[in-house]
């Protein structure tokens, strides 16, 4: 998970994770779920914050706007290279491919 790579860095920070699914982020606005899947994510969160003492601030994203998602979802990596290199691409820095990268989480 990001949070865990890059929260040494947050320290004393407010983090905006941007979020296009309208439903996980009314539950992290309000801090639980019916879901028990996404509680168990809230509370993932919720420990990392106070692990790595940062505010994480959740704001939605329309799914229009977040271009890097989708190929990411549908495990299309050569076309979400080609955004994330793009001109106007939201991602800082040249995209490097993460160590757990492909593996599923919990396993």
């Amino acid at each position: 998970m990001l949070v865990e790579d890059q929260g040494p860095n947050w320290e004393n920070c407010l983090v905006r994770l941007h979020i296009d699914n309208q439903s996980f982020q009314a539950s992290a606005v309000k801090g639980w779920s019916h879901a028990e899947r996404l509680n168990e994510l809230l509370r993932e969160l919720l420990y990392l914050s106070v692990k790595f003492s940062c505010i994480f601030q959740y704001n939605w994203i329309s799914t229009h706007e977040n271009v890097l998602a989708d190929p990411l979802s549908r495990f299309d990596e050569p076309l979400f290279l080609e955004r994330a290199r793009a001109d106007g691409s939201p991602l800082r820095g040249p995209p490097e491919r993460h160590a757990d990268a492909g593996t599923c989480r919990g396993s």
